[in-house]
């Protein structure tokens, strides 16, 4: 794992343990691209002192399930978790203050999304051909 100035640049498939990514606390921005087709993902844990998470973060985790979004996040950039064909379910913290566009696209077997519904911005591409999709829940 990369990480320079709290900001995580890279991680490697040693990284991964037993299919769990754990990003460090002490990580404050995700750069984009960093998860990029990594298949082993399974989960993925993010840390409290989170705030921004990069373009494609986790685009094409084929096996990716479960990623928790921390409490703290404000700014998640688009495609975050795009083409995640085994995601299917994630919520969006309150403290999320724009979500950008292709944020879930093609998570094809993702049936449920939390959302705060005070967000300020969410793009209208946020979850596009997400063919299972059932419940989109504001809270």
């Amino acid at each position: 794992m990369l990480i320079l100035k709290g900001k995580l640049l890279s991680v490697e498939s040693k990284d991964i343990v037993n299919g769990v990514l754990t990003i460090p606390e002490g990580v404050i921005s995700i750069d984009r691209w960093v998860c990029y087709r990594e298949n082993l993902i399974k989960q993925i844990i993010l840390p409290e002192s989170l705030i921004e998470i990069g373009s494609y973060f986790a685009n094409r985790c084929n096996s990716l399930e479960k990623i928790n979004i921390s409490k703290n996040v404000e700014y998640i950039k688009h495609g975050f978790c795009c083409n995640c064909p085994n995601l299917q379910e994630i919520t969006i913290p309150k403290s999320v203050k724009r979500i950008g566009f292709d944020f879930l696209t093609e998570c094809t077997s993702l049936k449920k999304v939390i959302v705060p519904s005070d967000i300020p911005y969410i793009s209208y591409t946020f979850c596009a051909k997400c063919v299972s999709l059932k419940i989109i829940k504001l809270y």
